[in-house]
């Protein structure tokens, strides 16, 4: 690529020329599909995918505005392999969250002739619906206001594409019911519905004659194409533009961009068509419309620009970066120096940055991280840029994602800021280098007291050297930290720390109160992992054995040893409803562990009858194929009783009824037919359709 190899397994959008040189990423992120991808009539490439987000709380699909170089979701793995660029501790946003709605065809509107010029039609498979995105300026970059374009009830109708003809009407493309793959809308293949290409046009809309510009003389000379620049009829004022492009025709087409008397979305296009010429004369009028009052001109100006490459209009877009009152151009013209890729034009883009009237939004930041790493801003620059305590943050991301922050200082200074953003980047930056955690442990020791910035985790990853280690067993013998202390005590994974394990078998046999209650939560933690420090035990043993001992205090203890079955009967109490959410949470855990005896099973099935509802999974998987057959048996007369046949989900017995044998099948026969009449019936016509 233009940056050198990639290696990568995140999804990607890639450009390249049509020799297939300069290829480069766009934008990265890790859904499971980019999907469509369309234009806005000023440049900005808009994205639909699926699974953007991790599905929860109606999120997963969306429609993304993928600024250049660009990171989204999914988080997972794939986009933190180091071939990706990181320009904030988050991801971009998601310009429209459309829920689990399958995105399909992206198209973006080139007419007027509907009233939807410029915008976004985004096609949505499950949701059986074509959307209409209207497209704002939302800082430099875009948001959107949605609204429905076509919506069906009819659940064969499955649109995929949403294409704008000639005449300016809207195709809509429904593939019927024949894909079933992955989405939950279509899971039977029905041949017979077949689909259909559907045309959205205005009522009473007058016919467009020749609407792709047949019976003209497209071997015109250019004045005469030039004429025609302007035409109603998008498809052939399109073509117009795109023949006299080819031609090197720069003086008629700059006369249509420039003229204030044609439409925006003819003086773009023709602007657009300028940038395609291969001609030398193409460059020199994108320099000079960089000057033009239209904001949107000189948004496309400067965008042609870099994907031309060269030096061309750099100095247009150093002063434009600093100067112009639109925040899109003063994004797009810190994109163009970034495609020059050259350390000259890192001190326009430090200035840009500076700017007291500049933008601030995440497009922005974005924009300048990335743009002063392309173009390897030397460290002596963005030192000088540190110190003048303005952006410190950016400049911080920029010397993290070069490779050029050497030491903590810079760091450390900024996790102390009283700017809860100017933090956040430094506690990120902070997390990206265990190369320094050593160093970390020694400077927390060295300075006394608790800094409010440091967590659990990084007192855990620096407890991972001796002098972390050292740290922490400090700390766990002191009030004021302890509970830190003892918070990273239970990320720790591998070998238990022998430095730690008297202080924590002291506070397990200590005086009862938060620190007692926090260290038997953490052997309770520990014992699912590892065996226990011997020491430990008499403690344990001790407190889980005493009525007298408080309930969670006494659960933690049983839940941190090897259960006897004796326990089986108060563990079982300790599930009921009205119990803290703790308390029945150690219960279970401990009866994950123990082994009952084939007489308590009845006990602990009876347990189910005043179970919390949100534990009645958990509580079914203790009766699972690997607690035998005694424990299938009681859960079927469990079962069996009226005060339970509403209770339990009867999907959640199945699957805990699959790996079990015939005999405990056989008892849950007239068990499942009582909990669900309708599948028992239905599984009996099977048996006699079968049998026909």
């Amino acid at each position: 690529t233009l940056d050198g190899e990639l290696s990568t397994r995140a999804s990607h959008v890639f450009r390249a020329r049509r020799d297939g040189s300069a290829l480069e990423s766009v934008m990265a992120g890790g859904m499971d599909n980019p999907v469509g991808i369309a234009f806005t009539d000023t440049g900005d490439l808009l994205l639909t995918c699926t699974f953007v987000h991790h599905p929860a709380g109606g999120l997963r699909d969306g429609v993304l505005h993928a600024v250049p170089g660009a990171l989204f979701g999914k988080d997972h793995p794939p986009i933190h392999e180091p071939a990706h660029l990181w320009t904030a501790p988050t991801l971009m946003p998601v310009m429209v969250d459309l829920g689990p709605a399958a995105p399909c065809g992206l198209s973006v509107t080139k007419s007027e002739s509907m009233g939807l010029y410029n915008r976004a039609l985004s096609c949505q498979f499950n949701l059986r619906r074509v959307q209409a995105h209207a497209l704002r300026p939302a800082g430099s970059a875009l948001a959107s206001d949605t609204t429905d374009l076509i919506v069906s009830d009819f659940q064969d109708f499955h649109p995929t594409d949403a294409v704008e003809d000639a005449d300016g009407s809207i195709l809509v493309v429904d593939t019927g019911g024949w894909y079933k793959l992955c989405c939950p809308s279509s899971q039977m293949v029905k041949a017979e519905s077949l689909g259909a290409i559907y045309r959205l046009e205005k009522k009473d809309a007058p016919k467009v004659a020749d609407p792709r510009g047949l019976k003209i003389d497209w071997s015109a000379p250019d004045v005469a194409l030039a004429s025609i620049l302007t035409d109603a009829r998008q498809a052939v004022a399109a073509r117009a533009a795109s023949t006299l492009s080819k031609r090197g025709a720069i003086k008629e087409l700059a006369r249509v961009a420039g003229s204030p008397d044609a439409s925006r979305a003819r003086r773009l296009a023709a602007l657009w068509a300028i940038g395609r010429s291969p001609v030398p004369a193409a460059t020199d009028s994108l320099v000079i419309f960089c000057s033009q009052e239209d904001p949107l001109l000189r948004l496309v100006a400067l965008r042609a620009l870099a994907s031309r490459g060269g030096d061309a209009g750099v100095e247009s877009a150093s002063r434009l970066a600093t100067t112009d009152p639109d925040p899109g151009v003063r994004r797009a013209a810190v994109e163009r120096l970034a495609a020059c890729r050259n350390p000259s034009v890192v001190p326009a883009i430090l200035k840009a940055m500076g700017a007291t009237d500049g933008p601030s939004d995440r497009a922005w930041r974005h924009a300048v991280v990335r743009a002063l790493v392309l173009c390897r801003a030397p460290a002596a620059e963005l030192d000088r840029a540190w110190e003048s305590a303005r952006h410190r943050a950016l400049v911080l991301t920029v010397l993290d994602q070069s490779g050029q922050l050497k030491s903590l200082e810079k760091v450390l200074a900024l996790v102390a800021s009283p700017d809860a953003g100017e933090a956040a980047v430094g506690r990120w930056v902070l997390s990206r280098h265990n190369e320094w955690d050593a160093e970390l442990a020694l400077r927390l020791g060295a300075a006394g007291g608790q800094p409010r910035w440091l967590d659990a985790d990084l007192l855990a990853r620096a407890a991972s050297h001796p002098e972390g280690k050292a740290l922490v067993a400090r700390w766990l013998a002191e009030s004021e930290r302890r509970d830190l202390a003892l918070d990273a005590v239970a990320k720790v994974t591998g070998a238990f720390p022998k430095e730690w394990v008297d202080a924590v078998g002291a506070l397990m046999a200590g005086p009862a109160g938060p620190a007692r209650g926090k260290a038997l939560a953490l052997a309770a933690s520990l014992a699912r992992r590892k065996a226990l420090p011997a020491g430990w035990s008499a403690s344990l043993e001790k407190l889980a054995s005493d009525d007298s001992t408080p309930a969670a205090a006494r659960l933690a203890a049983i839940a941190a040893l090897p259960v006897p079955s004796g326990t089986v009967p108060y563990l079982a109490k300790s599930l009921h409803r009205d119990r803290p959410q703790q308390e029945r949470q150690l219960a279970l855990e401990a009866l994950a562990r123990a082994k009952p005896a084939p007489e308590q099973w009845d006990i602990l099935a009876a347990a189910l009858a005043e179970a919390s509802p949100t534990d009645i999974s958990r509580i079914l998987e203790l009766f699972g194929p690997k607690a035998g057959t005694p424990a299938g048996l009681a859960l079927a007369r469990a079962l069996g009783r009226p005060e339970l046949s509403q209770k339990v989900p009867v999907a959640a017995v199945r699957q805990n009824l699959a790996g079990h044998g015939p005999e405990v099948r056989a008892a849950f026969e007239p068990v499942l037919a009582k909990l669900d009449p309708g599948a028992d019936a239905e599984r009996k016509r099977v048996l006699v359709l079968l049998a026909e």
